[in-house]
């Protein structure tokens, strides 16, 4: 969100008192505009998952020292980092599960010497798009179904905003009839905005 706030309005940032990212990775680029170019406003960076909640919190302090950490373990959290980087978390309140339990949060995550965590990105093929877990091998086997795909290639970049896009790679099926106007028609039918791909590729197989 915070790209396209800039995008309509540069000085719409500025008129926040604090701004608390989550859900989505918040870029380095983002946090030293805001520092930067909005010295009134605080910004802070949560990390968490789906089943425990929030784990870490960089403060606006945290942030001016270092614009790409998400801070340090909340009170109460104990963990597990394995020698892949990849973390396994357990907590009070976690839900419907052992307290004795750690459970993987499917993310790699490095942590210095203060303390302080850095996130590395997903353990297996999947990325955070918008907040969003997003299964490659999933998203690819949907497209696979499409008449005349044999094969599926998904790629992400981000583009001059740090926003993240998909790319498709496709391979086509021999001597099929391949119509890139009406296979884009269907993609924009089943898949929602935010995994429409920016760009496609497409050879004989």
């Amino acid at each position: 969100m915070i790209p396209k706030f800039i995008e309509i309005d540069q000085n719409a940032l500025g008129l926040f008192r604090c701004i608390i990212s989550g859900a989505d990775k918040l870029e380095a680029t983002w946090v030293s505009c805001i520092l930067n170019q909005y010295t009134e406003t605080n910004i802070y960076n949560l990390y968490g998952t789906t089943e425990l909640g929030i784990c870490s919190i960089a403060t606006h302090t945290d942030l001016t020292n270092n614009n790409n950490t998400i801070g340090r373990f909340l009170k109460g959290i104990e963990y597990h980092l394995q020698a892949d980087q990849q973390l396994k978390i357990r907590c009070p309140w976690i839900h419907d599960l052992s307290k004795n339990q750690y459970v993987s949060t499917g993310d790699r995550i490095h942590q210095d010497k203060n303390g302080f965590l850095y996130y590395l990105g997903r353990t297996n093929s999947s990325f955070n798009i918008g907040g969003e877990i997003i299964h490659f091998s999933e998203l690819e086997e949907k497209i696979n179904s499409y008449e005349s795909v044999a094969k599926t290639r998904i790629l992400v970049s981000k583009n001059e905003m740090m926003i993240s896009e998909l790319n498709l790679e496709l391979t086509l099926k021999k001597d099929s009839a391949f119509n890139e106007a009406e296979f884009r028609k269907w993609l924009n039918r089943t898949f929602p905005k935010y995994l429409q791909p920016k760009s496609l590729h497409y050879n004989d197989n």
